[in-house]
């Protein structure tokens, strides 16, 4: 069970990305700042009766969406790869359009530094499978002689299961 200051426990994670599809193998993206969240929607079509006006009388479940909230405090060659996982640099984008944010993510792996609550309390590690930079998010990365503290939004896709029904989108592991 999480303690207070996010979905992870209390004590500072580190972070691995790897992206095949770039090239990219396990590296670091250092310590994280503030808490790091993971943020779930259940998603469903709305059921509406003519008796009832505009009123939802139910819902038919579609699903779930799964994101991921963390605020990176490091500047390197896999930090940008994360903001920018469409191109290089953050001057444009490569052509993208039609293709799937799937082909993007990455494996991104959070775990707790040695001797802290966060390895105690757990999870000692947690693995996205699947993590890319949530269309949409706008990214805000400070420039010049001040500390960069780059608050990043993934989407979270899940991974294939082969069971109809249970989709999951992460795994922990404790010590």
């Amino acid at each position: 069970m999480a303690v207070i200051g996010g979905d992870l426990a209390i004590g500072p994670y580190t972070g691995a990305y790897t992206r095949s599809a770039a090239s990219i193998s396990a590296a670091s993206i250092g310590l994280m700042e503030g808490p790091i969240r993971t943020q779930q929607n259940v998603i469903g079509l709305p059921i509406r009766a003519s008796l009832y006006a505009q009123t939802v009388i139910d819902y038919v479940l579609q699903g779930m969406g799964c994101f991921l909230v963390f605020t990176l405090k490091e500047w390197n060659a896999t930090t940008r790869d994360i903001m920018w996982p469409f191109d290089s640099t953050s001057d444009g984008i490569s052509a993208v359009s039609g293709q799937l944010l799937s082909q993007y993510a990455g494996s991104l792996v959070f775990t707790a530094v040695p001797d802290t609550p966060a390895e105690t309390e757990g999870p000692a590690t947690r693995t996205f499978h699947y993590a890319a930079l949530l269309p949409g998010h706008n990214l805000d990365v400070a420039k010049g002689a001040v500390e960069r503290n780059v608050t990043i939004v993934m989407a979270i896709l899940p991974q294939a299961t082969n069971t109809v029904g249970n989709t999951k989108f992460y795994t922990d592991t404790y010590a």
